[in-house]
């Protein structure tokens, strides 16, 4: 268990917590053994794109591999996530659907302990059987819910097209018959939700929607200080463990996620305070899992970033907002909205990249109101991003969903490089990653491109394995990649 941060903070005034659960642990597990060939990796925080920058400049990147060229070790997974692996001393942590967190062996691939995220796991077993009493009393309402609300949608979108068209009829409905077929699926959807409401438990322990291919359950990247893991699954259950597979809290959050696409936005450990994005912001405890404070403006899908103004921590949320990390309280607002990206922080400024992007610079004043300034801002070519971007040698390096690699003058905004990517069929899903000096661009076929940052950009190496929405990680001399079916340790040739 983690020893009382009051005590530690006595002794180490200042720290944050994160350093201080480290000072805390370290007498409590092993020493962290270093991996062949490698430095042992230091015990900070590192969770979504490494420090959230997604840049990995200690390493030495391989160049080339496949799935039988260079692979140290490839270890099958029991289901798909599109989380990033995390390499936390001598393990990696990785997850599968619908609710796993998956440690495995840096050196061998060996899978040291796997821990479940599910309900059940929250709930206890002296809760759960009546949880379970009450799902199986809502699971035919639900079912008929959801054929309504697809039949709702079909019936609105023919009177759409009545309208539109000028026609009179569609399937053999006229515009009076549509409207009474919607107030009557209208009345039965009220009818079923007045029954749920009796059903409070099944209401909060629902499998939420999401997209089973593209995002499932495993989306969120876990987080660690090197002592411990935290993980959010897309069923609303956020659990805290240690490297060694105890689990230290589980809770389930009240968050109700209602996009489509289901949950994807990853935790943040910032000082004191766990993040956690579902519908709502929340903060943790990190320590307990208790709340301490609760943002309410709506779901993003992206990961927010902490940044650092006027010696006040703040979060960048990707719709925009600037919430005060220790109360949560809104702070500003930037005006670029991401759709799917997460901020990124460079130096002292923040930077969004979507269809649309900016350069932002804050401070704080006299006052304690924080000032916002649009150093530029800036439209790219390409239907959307889904990518995080890269911030480096004074270049903004993003990519489009179809393929459109672009680079921006970091000073400016003004478009240095526009050009397509051909890396066969598939969305560009994954975030860049900059390792050492190269870039790293990943289609969700499998393809990476590896490109110079200077210059034209130019193409050093393509490589395939199979296929991932995972953004790859880089420690050492080694490409840890998580794809649908396996997590890899890739150490192919280098420069």
């Amino acid at each position: 268990m983690l020893r009382p941060v009051r005590v530690l903070r006595g002794l180490c005034p200042g720290l944050p917590l994160a350093l201080v659960l480290v000072a805390g642990s370290a007498a409590l597990l092993p020493l962290a053994r270093s991996t062949a060939g490698e430095q042992p990796a230091e015990t900070s925080v590192t969770g979504w794109r490494g420090d959230g920058s997604g840049s990995f400049p200690v390493t030495r990147p391989p160049l080339h591999w496949s799935t039988e060229e260079g692979v140290a070790w490839s270890t099958p997974m029991p289901a798909q996530s599109n989380a990033m692996p995390l390499v936390v001393g001598d393990r990696v942590i990785t997850c599968a659907d619908p609710h796993s967190l998956i440690c495995v062996d840096r050196s061998t691939g060996k899978i040291l302990w796997t821990l479940t995220g599910s309900d059940e796991d929250a709930a206890g077993p002296e809760a759960w059987p009546e949880i379970a009493k009450e799902l199986e009393q809502a699971r035919p309402l639900q079912q008929e819910e959801s054929q309504l609300e697809r039949q709702l949608r079909k019936t609105r979108n023919h009177l759409r097209e009545l309208a539109e068209s000028g026609r009179k009829t569609i399937e053999g409905k006229n515009r009076e018959e549509l409207q009474q077929l919607v107030s009557s699926i209208e009345q039965r959807m009220a009818e079923i939700t007045a029954r749920l409401e009796q059903l409070p438990l099944a209401q909060k322990h629902r499998t939420l929607p999401t997209h089973t291919r593209k995002n499932g359950y495993t989306t969120a990247t876990p987080v660690s200080d090197g002592q411990h893991v935290w993980a959010v699954f897309g069923n609303a259950v956020v659990m805290c463990c240690t490297l060694e597979g105890e689990r230290v809290w589980i809770r389930k959050m009240d968050d109700r996620p209602n996009a489509m696409f289901g949950h994807s936005a990853s935790p943040l450990l910032a000082g004191d305070r766990l993040i956690i994005a579902i519908e709502d912001t929340v903060a943790l405890n990190p320590l307990t899992g208790s709340e301490l404070w609760r943002t309410r403006f709506g779901q993003s899908w992206g990961t927010a970033a902490l940044h650092t103004v006027s010696g006040r921590q703040v979060l960048i949320h990707p719709n925009g907002r600037v919430l005060d990390l220790a109360t949560g309280k809104q702070a500003g607002r930037v005006r670029i909205t991401l759709s799917n990206s997460s901020p990124v922080i460079a130096g002292n400024d923040v930077y969004c990249v979507d269809t649309r992007a900016a350069r932002y610079s804050m401070s704080f004043d006299e006052d304690g109101e924080l000032n916002i300034d649009t150093v530029w801002q800036a439209r790219l070519k390409g239907q959307k991003v889904f990518a995080s971007p890269i911030v480096t040698g004074g270049r903004v390096f993003t990519v489009s969903s179809e393929g459109i690699f672009t680079v921006l003058d970091a000073a400016d905004g003004s478009t240095l490089i526009s050009r397509q990517l051909e890396l066969g069929e598939g969305t560009f899903y994954p975030s860049l990653s900059l390792a050492d000096d190269l870039l790293y661009v990943s289609s969700e076929n499998g393809t990476t491109v590896v490109l110079n940052t200077t210059g034209d950009c130019a193409e050093t190496a393509r490589n395939q394995v199979d296929s991932f929405i995972s953004t790859p990680v880089f420690a050492g001399d080694s490409m840890y990649l998580r794809t649908h079916a396996s997590l890899y340790r890739i150490q192919g040739k280098t420069r």
